[in-house]
């Protein structure tokens, strides 16, 4: 070998062995990049388990008992089976209840609760529970709306679970289930509308059609249990504004309802009802006071009761022309010097 060989291949070694060295730690720093990615997707992107264990108490005391409706027989007569899920303030597990139509004909639902580690079950026919704003205590609730015939009863779900001794109810007969209004002022509010007021809820419901859905109830349960929240929580954010407006509008009907049942209409006046008072001129030019107390079946005049009666714009007392309504509040006594009694109260 020539002596310009040798020297040619001594000059091209160093370069080979550091061309492989640069390689090696590209390629390393590669491999730590994608190790590093790999973790980093792991860690932010990777999905959680959804719902609860199996070996949760609460889940499993209830599935013991909800599993019956695994079997395909609850379906012969059953229709539109939905399970749903509560929280109730000051009760430690979930509630929960069962609806569902029998024979396409009512609606039949089973509230469960538990209590000293044992599930309660109690059945309601023609009933079903509904998250409502209840007017007269301002607050969010569950409430269990039956229908008895053509009548109404709202309990409160806290105190059917609490087994409270009174409970919180309305009842409403179906004679009362109507509003009227005249001339654009409310003479009486359908008794519904004035103690709840309905909107929009995110109360999670699983509905089950068929056997093959019913495989899933373990699955469904958990998410139900998962879910369940307090009865203000459930409402839809676009509802909560719509909650106050209405109770706006509710508060002013009922201002105009009771200001409609404490008087009564003369001619295109109202009177209220209550004690009116004025001054009229004796004989010798003194004043004696006059006071009237008008009530809804009858009025008082010179400290005697008797009935009266409306006719135009005069209220008769004795079948006779005794008072005159010129105004709200006010009416002229038609006797001596024709005083104006206004109200006083």
């Amino acid at each position: 070998m020539s002596k310009e060989v040798k020297e040619k291949e001594i000059e091209t070694k160093p370069k080979k062995k550091g061309k492989g060295l640069v390689m090696g730690i590209i390629f390393g720093v590669m491999i730590i990049l994608i190790a590093a990615i790999v973790i980093i997707f792991k860690k932010d992107f990777s999905i959680p388990a959804i719902g609860l264990s199996s070996d949760s108490e609460e889940f499993k005391t209830y599935y013991d008992v909800l599993k019956k409706y695994q079997d395909p027989k609850y379906l012969k007569e059953t229709n539109d089976l939905r399970i749903k899920g509560y929280k109730i303030d000051g009760v430690d597990n979930v509630v929960l209840a069962e609806e569902h139509v029998v024979n396409y004909e009512y609606t039949k639902t089973t509230l469960y609760y538990i209590k000293d580690g044992k599930v309660i079950e109690k059945e309601y026919k023609n009933a079903e529970i509904e998250p409502l704003f209840n007017t007269d205590k301002e607050k969010y609730g569950y409430w269990l709306i039956e229908n008895k015939g053509e009548d109404l009863t709202y309990t409160l779900l806290d105190d059917i679970v609490k087994e409270s001794s009174e409970p919180y109810k309305f009842e409403f007969l179906s004679k009362d289930l109507y509003g009227i209004s005249s001339n654009g002022k409310a003479q009486k509010i359908m008794p519904t509308e004035e103690h709840f007021i309905t909107f929009s809820d995110s109360v999670i419901t699983e509905s089950f059609d068929d056997a093959k859905d019913l495989k899933k109830l373990k699955r469904y349960l958990k998410e139900v249990i998962k879910e369940a929240d307090v009865a203000e929580n459930v409402v839809f954010d676009s509802d909560k504004e719509t909650v106050k407006e209405t109770l706006s509008e509710i508060r002013k009907k009922q201002k105009e309802v009771e200001e409609y049942n404490s008087s009564i209409e003369v001619g295109s006046y109202r009177l209220r009802l209550g004690t009116y008072t004025g001054s009229m001129m004796n004989m010798d030019g003194t004043y004696s006071s006059v006071k009237v107390v008008l009530n809804k079946d009858n009025i008082v005049v010179d400290g005697i009761a008797t009935s009266y009666n409306v006719r135009g714009k005069f209220i008769y007392v004795y079948d006779f022309e005794m008072f005159e309504v010129n105004g709200n509040n006010q009416m002229v006594y038609l006797a001596g010097e024709c005083p104006t009694l206004t109200y006083a109260g």
